[in-house]
């Protein structure tokens, strides 16, 4: 047997022991030497609890007698004060285990530590060898590899005249960056280069004007930053105060007089009419599709995907969002089918982007000079060169449909291809064309007479299509725009 001593405050100890009715609870002293027990990690099993309950019982009894011969309140505040300060050691008479068992406890714990160090000297070791035959199996291929080595058959050096081109452009971007840098080694010191002779390796001399070359990367240095700075403050939305702020500061920066000039050049360079009576803008479909189509002409490789037998294919999209809650956008564009670029956004050239709803009136009032350029073009004139074209529309269906004068899907003949009403959509004994005009197919001429006529004659026609010049075979929808 030996004794714990386990510390605890006198007050907290009142406070605990004692109930509101100065009333001692057993049970609830028992608790509180459980708990005082498990938190000094000492085993309860090997503890007296009832001679300490005893113990601490009396010693509670002893503090509710000081305190009730306290007179005053003076008096009672300066004990408990007192008792705050001050701690109670509670003494436990703990069991132990024998001599014997203790010195066989500690032989297995020291007899524990050297094995896990064994086993951690085991694993060195296993490490070690598997990095020995790492290594051996590396000098074993080499000395394969040197043993049983092929001679090369690259053969004889080529002559660098023999060289692609693009190889050889290469090394003469090198041999210029050489000559440049040593340019600049002689421009630290007290010279400046004015003028430059080298010799190529047919034996000619060139002469190279280094200060008007300078003086060229400086003004081309400096159209790129203000070609940066242009595209910086559209994209993040920067004031042209803000600039002015930033340039009363940065003395570098070029100034809001350069940049506005600039803007003017390019808008200068590129056709964009402002929508009449409405927020948005538009650029002519015959002069986009022209300067797009000679970039394509030059290029052999991609002229006999997109020309053949002398006919372009054009595909006119369109789609309209909403920005917001209440700000509804459309744009119209193009694609030039065989084109590379053709099924992704890169190969989509933009025409137009208004500030309307995804309706056939809107559309028609905000763009009619858009639309009638696109209905008048049948061909165009690139390189000297006569192309013809060939309208297709694409889209979701309910841009088809607003484009086309039908209907939403609501409707009872909403089929863009057919007359099929609704109510017999499912019915798998009929048969429906959308060529056969005997047997339901839809046509433009048969849109456009439709929708002159009133009530359920008009088989949901409401206006003619905007772009006449299109069939309706000529027609691809986007098959992710339809949920089931």
């Amino acid at each position: 047997m030996h004794t714990i001593e386990i510390p605890i405050n006198n007050y907290l100890l009142y406070q605990l022991g004692i109930s509101h009715d100065s009333v001692i609870d057993q049970t609830n002293v028992e608790s509180i030497i459980c708990k005082t027990l498990k938190t000094h990690k000492v085993e309860v099993n090997k503890v007296d609890i009832p001679s300490v309950v005893r113990v601490v019982i009396q010693k509670l009894k002893n503090m509710l007698h000081r305190l009730r011969k306290c007179k005053g309140g003076h008096s009672r505040k300066k004990v408990t004060a007192e008792w705050k300060k001050s701690d109670y050691i509670i003494k436990l008479p703990c069991k132990t285990d024998t001599p014997t068992k203790r010195k066989l406890k500690e032989d297995v714990a020291r007899e524990r530590k050297k094995l896990q160090k064994s086993v951690e000297k085991v694993k060195e070791a296993e490490h070690k060898i598997e990095q020995l035959l790492t290594e051996n199996r590396e000098l074993e291929r080499q000395m394969e590899n040197i043993l049983h080595k092929k001679p090369s058959r690259r053969g004889k050096a080529r002559n660098k005249l023999v060289y692609s081109k693009p190889y050889r452009r290469r090394m003469e971007l090198c041999r210029i960056k050489a000559i440049k840098r040593s340019v600049q080694e002689l421009s630290r010191g007290y010279f400046s280069p004015i003028s430059l002779e080298v010799q190529d390796r047919l034996g000619r001399t060139v002469a190279i004007n280094i200060e008007n070359t300078r003086k060229q990367n400086r003004k081309q240095d400096a159209e790129q930053l203000i070609d940066r700075l242009i595209y910086i403050r559209d994209t993040q939305n920067i004031s042209r105060r803000a600039h002015h702020e930033l340039t009363m500061h940065c003395q570098t920066l070029p100034k809001e007089y350069r940049l506005h000039i600039r803007k003017q050049e390019i808008n200068s360079q590129s056709q964009i009419h402002n929508v009449s009576n409405y927020i948005g803008v538009w650029q002519s479909f015959r002069e986009t599709l022209c300067s797009r189509l000679s970039v394509l002409i030059r290029n052999s490789s991609s002229r006999d995907t997109i020309l053949q037998d002398g006919v372009v294919k054009v595909k006119i999209t369109g789609d309209g969002t909403t920005i917001g809650k209440r700000i509804s956008v459309t744009n119209i564009a193009f694609s030039i089918i065989g084109e590379n670029t053709c099924v992704g956004s890169s190969g989509s050239y933009l025409l137009a982007i208004v500030r309307v709803p995804e309706k056939q009136a809107a559309l028609a009032d905000a763009l009619s000079p858009l639309i009638t350029e696109i209905n008048d073009t049948d061909k165009v004139f690139v390189l000297d060169e006569s192309v013809k074209v060939q309208l297709y529309l694409g889209g979701d269906l309910k841009f088809l449909n607003q484009i086309m004068g039908i209907e939403g899907f609501s409707a009872k003949h909403c089929c863009l291809w057919c007359i099929c009403p609704s109510e017999l959509r499912w019915d798998f004994q009929k048969v429906w064309c959308v060529s056969d005009i005997e047997r339901g197919a839809r046509t433009v001429q048969n849109i456009t007479e439709n929708s002159l006529k009133r009530g359920w004659e008009r088989l949901n026609c409401f206006s003619p299509p905007l772009f006449f010049q299109i069939s309706l075979s000529s027609m691809w929808y986007l098959i992710l725009s339809i949920s089931f």
